[in-house]
Parts: structure tokens; sequence; C-alpha cells
């Protein structure tokens, strides 16, 4: 019996010795797993850069930039710049744009690239395809089945923020001199908005920041929609007052050319990029690309130029770009416009014609319940008070710094705005606008001068209110 216990203990031992050496190899095993992952995050970073034309310098839009051997990668924004994030050491980056070679760079976790593309890329001769179903006009069906569902101005509950730019500068013909042309804007102003969507129609948009040249205080009640319409999806596009026809609309398609020019792999999807022009020119509308996402069939970018036709009261030429980008809750929403626009001149006999250029970016878009607004159509735009004062909410804002001709076109503008009074004469016509006449400290309320009742017919008076 007490051989047997001894046994019995000595096996037990062994066997809780086992167990032991088991668990600590577990530990090691779990340890070493644990410790390549943290190397892998620690070595995966993010890469960021511009795309620019080789030749002219300029900003390249939707770049697309992908890891060689990785199916999905990003495409860079309006002003060229991209973040491709889990990039490895020694990973190789392929930059490609339609009409550009392509470009392959070795990069490195947290490098900062600057590409410049050369234009050329492959040419390849016409080639007439007649397929019993254009593939183009079928994958632009499927955007406009699904475009009520895509479209942001059908959202509820729905907020974000925009940074807004607008600058007019005169166009000048070509027997003016450079030395007589201005080297400023005429016009520059940025805004800093707030804006909450209850449901279709029900908007309310704040402005909370604001700045105009040559004004110092005051606000010029822009925002991101006013030059072109925040959603491509609507029958009729808003562009500077004038309504253009869009592709992705029931009478787009009838009224369009589609091709497909290109395809890209995006994990499991394929982002299509889809050529169109008008079929006649008996319309207002667009020429130019889009590009579409498969798995909603929603718009991944806008890129089109004007086509107006004679009757256009204002706009010579122009054109519009659009990104929009997926939430994690799976919602495509804008995140950048851009418009350029080119007036006719007012006259035959007038040489200038004007250029304005407005960008928008648009961030914090957030959904969800807890949104507390009393829609009313009088409070669709709102000013916060000490809009024009506050300048640091306005400064961390802007995506894009101010360049030379912005810095120098504020400084022209604020001191012959201050030398001449504009600032004045602007609050004078902001008044008479509400029926108003400032005196000093007062406001004369010229609507109270002379009213009319059935008793007295006529009377006279005098309303007076202290102001700002």
């Amino acid at each position: 019996m007490e051989i047997l216990r001894t046994r019995s203990k000595q096996i037990d031992g062994c066997t809780l010795y086992s167990y032991r050496m088991r668990f600590l190899a577990l530990l090691r095993f779990y340890g070493i797993v644990l410790g390549f992952s943290l190397l892998a995050q620690v070595a995966l970073g993010q890469v960021s850069g511009t795309v620019r034309d080789a030749e002219t310098g300029d900003s390249l839009a939707f770049a697309y930039v992908v890891r060689l051997g990785a199916q999905a990668g990003c495409f860079s924004g309006l002003d060229g710049q991209f973040q491709l994030p889990f990039v490895a050491p020694h990973d190789s980056l392929k930059i490609s744009l339609l009409g550009y070679t392509p470009q392959t760079l070795a990069v490195s976790p947290g490098a900062f690239l600057k590409v410049m593309l050369v234009p050329g890329g492959v040419h390849l001769a016409d080639v007439l395809i007649q397929p019993t179903e254009n593939p183009a006009l079928r994958i632009m069906r499927n955007a406009v089945d699904r475009r009520h569902d895509n479209d942001p101005l059908n959202f509820s509950d729905f907020s974000f923020d925009t940074y807004n730019k607008l600058t007019a500068s005169p166009r000048y013909p070509s027997s003016i001199p450079d030395s007589s042309r201005l080297d400023i804007h005429l016009f520059l102003s940025e805004t800093v908005t707030h804006r909450q969507q209850k449901g279709p129609g029900k908007v309310q948009e704040k402005i909370i920041s604001a700045r105009l040249a040559g004004y110092p205080g005051k606000v010029i009640p822009f925002t991101a929609s006013d030059l072109q319409d925040l959603s491509f999806y609507s029958n009729y596009i808003g562009v500077f007052g004038q309504q253009y026809l869009s592709p992705v609309s029931s009478p787009g398609l009838h009224n369009y050319i589609f091709s497909l020019r290109d395809t890209l792999l995006s994990g499991e999807d394929s982002i299509f990029t889809i050529d169109f022009a008008p079929k006649v020119d008996h319309f207002d509308g667009f020429k130019g690309n889009l590009r579409i996402h498969s798995h909603d069939w929603a718009l991944l970018t806008v890129e089109v130029k004007l086509v107006s036709n004679e009757g256009g009261l204002l706009i010579e030429s122009g054109e519009i770009k659009q990104v929009n980008t997926q939430l994690e809750t799976g919602q495509w929403v804008p995140s950048e416009l851009f418009t350029e626009i080119n007036t006719k001149p007012a006259s035959k006999n007038d040489p200038f014609r004007f250029h304005f250029s407005g960008y928008s970016r648009i961030s914090n878009q957030q959904f969800g319940d807890s949104l507390r607004m009393r829609f009313r159509p009088e409070d669709a735009l709102v000013v916060a008070d000490g809009a024009g004062m506050e300048d640091s909410t306005l400064k961390s804002s802007r995506s894009i710094p101010l360049d030379f001709k912005d810095e120098r076109s504020y400084r022209k503008l604020d001191s012959i705005g201050r030398k001449l009074g504009l600032s004045k004469m602007g609050n004078q016509v902001w008044k008479l606008r509400d029926g108003s006449l400032g005196l000093g400290v007062l406001d004369l309320q010229l609507d109270r001068i002379a009213t009319q009742n059935r008793v007295e017919k006529m009377r006279l008076g005098v309303g007076l209110n202290t102001n700002e």
C-alpha cells in the first residue's frame, strides 16, 4: 500500500509537471506570436504624398496609388494629396493615371512622396466594338437604380462641417500687357460652417467663422452648395445658378453617350471609370468622366466640364469636381468639391471677363439621433455671433494653406478697405437691405417713417434702435 501511494504521488507529480511544461510552452508560443504581431504593427505605417504633372507642376487629382501585390489602394484628392495606410518596409507603390506613364516607387512607412508623373502612357489605336449591350450603360443603370439610397440629400440625421473658399479674378484679353494686370484677387472669401440635416429638405447651416477680404469683420453667407450642388444624383445639377442635366438620372441615360474607359480592382469589388458626353448639344449638360464603385453602385469621383447652350446668360465655360468617401457605417458622403467658372463679358464691347474658383472640404460627417434641430425655413442659414471676428477656427480648418496670391490679396484689400471705409459702407448696404439706416450708434427703421392704417390713413413716425 505504501509503495502504491508513493507511485501514485510520483505519477501525480509527473502529470502536474507535464501540465506546467505545456502551459509554459503555450505562454512562450503566444509571447512569440504577440511579439511578431507588435513588431508587424510597429513596422507598418502610413505613406502620404502629392502627385503632380512633371511638365506643368499642376496637382493631379484621382491618381490611383496601390501597393504592389495588394488589391485595394486609394485615389489622390483634388489637391493631388494621398494617404495610404498599412505600408510595410521595402514595399513598392504603383502610381497610375490615365494619360500618364505609371510610376513604381520603393517606400518605407512614414515617408512623404513627391510623385511627378510624365504625360504619355500607353496609346492604343481606336477599336470599334459593338456588344449586344454597352457595359458602361449597364453600370450607369445600376447607379441610377441606387441613386435614392446613395443621394446625401435624402439622408436623415446627417451632419458635417465644411471649409469653403471662393475667389474671383479678372480674365484679361491678350492685348493687355502683363504689367497692367492686377496681381491680386478682386474678391476673396472663406467660411467655416456646420450643417445639420434632419431629412430631405430640412437643413440648417450655421456659419461659424468667416473672413472677407476688404471688409474685416463682415461675413458673406457662402456655403459649399452655393457654387455647385452637393449631390450629383438629381435630374438637374445647379452650378453657379444654372441648371445642367445630370448623367446619373433617367433623362441622362437617354441624352448622353457612355463608354467604359477603365476598371480597377478594389478588394472583391471594382471601380469603373465611365466617360460620357451629350448626344447632341441642345441642352446644358456635362462632358467628362465618373468613377463608380461596384459594391453600392455609388459615385466615387466626378470630373466634368460644362457644356452650355448659347442661351446661357452668365457662364461661358467651367468645370466641376467631386469626391465621395464611404463612412464606416456604409454611407457614401461628399468630402471635396471644386468649381471653376469663366463668365461671359457683360457686353460685346466689354473685353473683361471673370474667373471664379471655389473649393470646399467636407469633414466630420456623422449620422445619429442625437441631432437637435427645430427646422424653420427662415433659419435655414444662420450666422453665428462674431463669426467675422473669429479667426482661430478658420485657420485650423484650412485643409490647403493660402498661397502667395491669397495672402497678398488679403493684405492689399484689407488695407484699401480700411482707408476707404469699405467696412462702414458695407454696414450701410447690409442695413439698407434690412430696411434700416445707420446713424452713429443708432439705426433708423425706414419702414416706420410712414405707415398706413384704416383710421389715420397715413401716420408719420420714427423708429430708432441701438446697433452693434
